[in-house]
């Protein structure tokens, strides 16, 4: 029993700015020329983000060419966390059957590797995020 490769993620959706209590009450209202604004929507394209998006990211000192990048990372966690679940399915079936028995099936060594190669993904997708500010090492927080 091996694990299952892991399925093509599905495209998604942009992803809204979740609510906050209150709303978002302040606005700002920013005029461009023909030219300006066209170079923004351009560059906007070119990210896979809208203006209003980019603008916020850059505003608040987020990289605004790396919100493709997290949305990769993003559905990286999520195929190995459908892999990990069909992993557990497949080793409690294994250890089942080794506990009535007393035997490992043969495919339990196979199966050990997958869950050793989802736990690499983990640890290369750990070491390709950037941890947030408040989890730096000048605060200690940070292994």
């Amino acid at each position: 029993m091996t694990a299952p490769e892991q399925p093509a993620p599905r495209p998604r959706k942009p992803v809204r700015r979740t609510r906050v209590a209150g709303g978002r009450g302040n606005q700002v209202n920013i005029g461009f020329t023909n030219d300006e604004y066209s170079d923004l929507s351009a560059r906007a394209n070119r990210l896979g983000i809208s203006v209003p998006r980019m603008l916020h990211e850059k505003s608040l000192e987020n990289d605004p060419a790396a919100v493709p990048e997290r949305r990769q990372h993003y559905r990286e966690l999520i195929g190995i966390r459908l892999l990990l679940a069909r992993l557990s399915t497949n080793v409690n079936q294994l250890a089942r059957h080794a506990n009535s028995t007393g035997q490992f099936k043969p495919e339990t060594g196979a199966a050990l590797a997958a869950v050793v190669r989802a736990a690499q993904r983990v640890e290369a997708q750990i070491a390709q995020t950037t941890p947030p500010p408040a989890l730096t090492d000048e605060e200690g927080d940070e292994p």
